[in-house]
């Protein structure tokens, strides 16, 4: 008997983990759900060892696999789309173009790399090309400092997601050359020629007077 009770735990930490991705319960329904993994645990090893280890492994491998479904299905489901605006982001625009804090359109972002300046939970502040705006992540959260690059413009907010490092590599790259040059261009000292820089009173006394007269 006390097997079925773990495994009908395991059932209820299933249902407690989509809960906390779909109602927002401020971190409750995931504390409840390791307290029922960790009872769900013991009571497994007080059948047996290996059923123990057996429903610890369990655990250990579909967990992180519920989390990438329940996330790749969050943003379609009611809550996910009020949370991430993504019904306000649907509507048309009649107004002018969106821009930056500084005026830049931000048509112009798309396709560029920039980095987080604050966390994109989903929604953040970043900086392109020198310019900052607030923008939306397709997917996952992403931390500040991270690399992204800019997707799409929808519905008047760019939507970014994390940077490659084959792309960061890249961008990296691209930007060295053209410093290099621009260090080179400057150090070049201008050429003087040699007679111009030569002191009058040095010409003057090379001039033998005595065979002048």
């Amino acid at each position: 008997m006390p097997d079925y009770y773990a495994v009908a735990l395991l059932i209820v930490f299933y249902a407690l983990v989509v809960a906390e991705l779909f109602i927002p319960s401020g971190g409750l329904l995931g504390a409840i759900a390791v307290i029922v993994a960790i009872t769900s645990v013991i009571i497994g090893f007080t059948v047996s060892v290996t059923f123990g280890v057996t429903l610890f492994l369990v655990y250990l491998l579909t967990t992180p696999i519920l989390f990438v479904v329940a996330l790749y299905v969050w943003p379609k489901t009611r809550l996910g789309r009020s949370m991430l605006n993504r019904d306000a982001l649907e509507t048309d625009t009649t107004g002018p173009p969106p821009t930056t804090l500084d005026g830049v359109p931000l048509e112009q972002l798309v396709g560029q790399l920039g980095q987080a300046t604050s966390s994109l939970l989903p929604s953040g502040q970043v900086k392109v090309d020198g310019h900052k705006t607030t923008a939306v992540s397709t997917g996952l959260p992403i931390e500040s400092g991270q690399w992204v690059k800019v997707v799409r413009l929808y519905g008047g907010k760019i939507q970014v997601r994390e940077a490659t490092p084959e792309e960061v590599e890249v961008a990296t790259n691209a930007a060295t050359p053209g410093n290099q040059a621009t260090v080179d261009s400057d150090s070049e000292s201008p050429k003087v020629a040699p007679d111009s820089s030569r002191p009058i009173s040095t010409t003057l006394d090379d001039i033998d007077l005595e065979e002048l007269t």
